[in-house]
């Protein structure tokens, strides 16, 4: 019984990746619905939202008046109103192991999957850059994000986001290890960078 539980669960777990966009999912891990309230970093706030598989992300004025949205939507990703996704690829690695796979060895896990999309910033203000990885980025904290958007914005005409993850299970939870760099141009600007996470297996 016991293994027949840990075999529909790593099911489950597959269905759930072939049907959630990478870059996505992950996030949703912890909460189906999450607000930053909002951080002010000079003269504009930003908030982000999950909600329902979407990330959602508003700049704003001191006084309310939203500057900028962006939402990520099933791995489509708009910027007021306007698809920015400019090029994607997914390719799965069944071979390669992660660092923690012998300390994490009582986890069946998936093979590695990774993403890679990159993003036309050209002529974008630090507020609009900022609005974007909110939603591509969406697991760091606000002011990481804000930094790198003002490192991009004006020197940069691409951002190349490249994600790494995985999924596994064990009898009670849901696994994630991910690794995420981003790069400027091809100039890496950040990573790569590991988080993960896990959510109990509703069975």
């Amino acid at each position: 019984m016991k293994n027949t539980k840990k075999f529909i669960s790593f099911l489950l777990a597959i269905c759930l990746i072939s049907l959630v966009p990478l870059n996505v999912y992950a996030s949703d891990l912890s909460s189906n619905k999450q607000t930053v309230e909002g951080e002010r970093l000079g003269d504009y706030t930003f908030e982000r939202i999950f909600e329902n598989g979407k990330v959602l992300a508003y700049v704003k004025a001191l006084d309310g008046t939203i500057l900028h949205t962006a939402i990520n939507e099933n791995g489509k990703v708009f910027l007021d109103g306007e698809l920015i996704n400019t090029e994607k690829i997914i390719t799965t690695n069944l071979y390669e192991n992660s660092p923690l796979e012998f300390i994490l060895s009582s986890i069946e896990w998936g093979s590695w999957n990774y993403s890679y999309e990159s993003v036309d910033v050209t002529g974008l203000e630090a507020k609009a850059i900022a609005a974007i990885f909110l939603v591509y980025f969406h697991w760091a904290g606000i002011s990481i994000i804000y930094d790198l958007a003002s490192i991009v914005a004006g020197q940069y005409d691409t951002v190349d986001f490249e994600f790494k993850i995985r999924y596994g299970t064990d009898d009670e939870y849901l696994y994630y290890q991910r690794y995420t760099t981003i790069y400027g141009d091809g100039t890496r600007l950040f990573g790569p960078h590991y988080d993960n996470g896990k959510k109990y297996l509703d069975m």
